[in-house]
């Protein structure tokens, strides 16, 4: 099925190609093998040929995209490397699992996203069964203010020693992602909820948002969840037999990952 922005890029292609076949200096050229056609002529042709083989237009959109998908991914492949530290090693982000882990899982998620808390049930098995494996949270809100709050909250949780409570708590489903539910779950766990409002509006939360924003930009990353694991970037959910795989993928490589600061 074509959607409304396939049908918008094939009419744009056509357009283009029109365009493009009836400049003057092609015009010209055609007018010597063809004397017969002038440009009007030719539009005409141009539009019954697209009209009965429109296959042909898709075909080249099909292609066009295909090509900004490769030069997006050879970038993403190249910013991971680039930016490994970041991603693995950045004192801004919560870390999970076994701190001195081998392998370092990195999830970029949202705690209103259904897909991701299927992921932290994945995460939390992996967690249990492997304790060499190292967790970073990148906090990544996409999906409305809601989220946005519970992010800051979370992050907020972690100057005192209370993020990967906090975060399972939510991700777990154990409370809402509004504001009531937030104070709550703080109170809960023991924390001191004026501190929380006021960490919340730090410049070490705006700044750990902010980076992981371009850091997701930088790696193609556009929904939740997505995670990077040794040399591999995965967009979407992952069972826990692929999650496993990712992870001994990742142990081989170890050597050339440390030397990248993985």
């Amino acid at each position: 099925m074509i959607t409304i922005t396939r049908a918008v890029s094939i009419l744009l292609a056509a357009t283009i190609a029109a365009a493009i076949i009836t400049t003057p200096a092609e015009a010209a050229e055609l007018k010597k093998t063809a004397p017969g056609l002038d440009k009007e002529r030719i539009e005409k042709l141009i539009e019954g040929y697209i009209l009965g083989h429109p296959e042909v237009i898709l075909k080249s959109v099909q292609q066009h995209e295909a090509r900004e998908k490769a030069a997006l991914d050879v970038r993403a492949k190249a910013n991971l490397n680039s930016r490994r530290k970041e991603l693995t090693r950045s004192p801004g982000s919560p870390v999970g699992g076994n701190p001195k882990g081998d392998v370092t899982v990195v999830e970029f998620f949202d705690y209103q996203c259904s897909y991701c808390r299927r992921s932290f049930l994945v995460l939390m098995e992996i967690e249990k069964t492997d304790p060499k494996v190292r967790i970073v949270f990148k906090e990544f809100p996409i999906l409305g203010p809601s989220s946005f709050f519970a992010a800051r909250a979370a992050l907020a949780a972690k100057a005192q020693g209370k993020y990967v409570e906090f975060h399972k708590a939510l991700m777990g489903g154990q409370t809402e992602t509004s504001e009531a539910g937030l104070l709550s779950l703080a109170t809960s766990l023991g924390m001191d909820t004026k501190k929380l409002r006021q960490d919340m509006d730090s410049p070490a939360v705006k700044e750990e948002l902010s980076k992981n924003r371009d850091l997701a930009r930088a790696l193609g990353i556009s929904g939740t969840p997505a995670f990077v694991i040794g040399d591999e970037l995965v967009p979407g959910a992952v069972n826990a037999r692929g999650l496993r795989e990712l992870i001994e993928r990742a142990r081989k490589d170890l050597p050339g990952l440390r030397l990248e600061g993985g």
